[in-house]
């Protein structure tokens, strides 16, 4: 009798901790509208290190060129991300569960290691940044905030997609509006058309080709995306598991790297 009592009690408990389904398919009654999906996939993108990617494409592409670059490479991960999410939202299946479907235990074991270690080199970055942005900043101690930014970051996966949807929410559109504003300190003073006309470094060793652009955009977030299951297995309507993943992360992957260069960048 107890043992009847206590399995209700510990999946309720479960539930409030926010399920996953690590190991089978999301029911049919657990899934989420396009409105949660959504504000996961576009705030997840807009990370510092697509900034810096994006003023390395500039400064060694030009401003008009550098930015071609990053909408056809964030085309090309829309269509990617997009294929992979309407076989999730499909399937209600993660990431873990696509993959041993489709290569076997073993080939799942081999790819998910090879994720594994992009992912913690990226987590590294992450926090290493983070700590230098804000040491920079406010003075503070660099180590003991990398050592804090790792503990919040990794609090955040105990909560599951409702966590990660609350801070999309909050974290994009503050991104976005000092994202704007940092365009209209650099534009301010009439450099607007310089910065649209900025030729960038065509000469010099930070040259870059336009594949060679896309490529840095594509391979920056290829990794994150071949794990969208993990994300776009939730959408509870069909129409919405392409358009919510595709299309918030084309936007919200572009919008971070399109900054333009300093008025003092030659």
């Amino acid at each position: 009798m107890s043992a009847t009592v206590q399995a209700p009690a510990e999946r309720a408990h479960r539930v409030d901790l926010g399920e996953e389904f690590e190991h089978e398919p999301v029911p049919s009654d657990r899934r989420r509208g396009p409105g949660s999906v959504s504000a996961v996939w576009f705030g997840f993108p807009m990370i510092l290190t697509n900034a810096v990617f994006g003023g390395v494409i500039v400064y060694g592409l030009g401003f008009a060129q550098g930015v071609l670059a990053m909408v056809l490479g964030s085309l090309v991960l829309m269509v990617y991300v997009g294929a992979l999410s309407y076989l999730a939202g499909r399937t209600g299946r993660s990431f873990a569960l696509t993959a041993i479907a489709t290569f076997g235990r073993r080939g799942y074991a081999l790819t998910s290691g090879f994720l594994a270690t992009v992912v913690i080199g990226q987590f590294a970055f992450q926090t290493g940044l983070t700590g230098a942005i804000l040491n920079s900043a406010l003075g503070w101690d660099p180590i003991l905030v990398v050592l804090l930014a790792g503990v919040l970051y990794i609090a955040v996966t105990f909560v599951g997609i409702r966590g990660l949807a609350i801070i999309g929410v909050i974290a994009a559109p503050l991104y976005v509006v000092l994202g704007s504003a940092a365009v209209w300190l650099a534009t301010r003073d009439g450099g607007g058309g310089q910065i649209l006309a900025y030729p960038g470094q065509a000469d010099g060793p930070a040259a870059l080709s336009l594949g060679a652009a896309m490529a840095i955009v594509i391979a920056g977030f290829i990794d994150s995306g071949t794990m969208t299951a993990d994300f776009t297995r939730w959408p509870r309507s069909r129409r919405s598991r392409w358009p919510t993943s595709s299309l918030s992360w084309s936007g919200a992957s572009s919008s971070p790297r399109a900054r333009p260069p300093t008025a003092g960048t030659s």
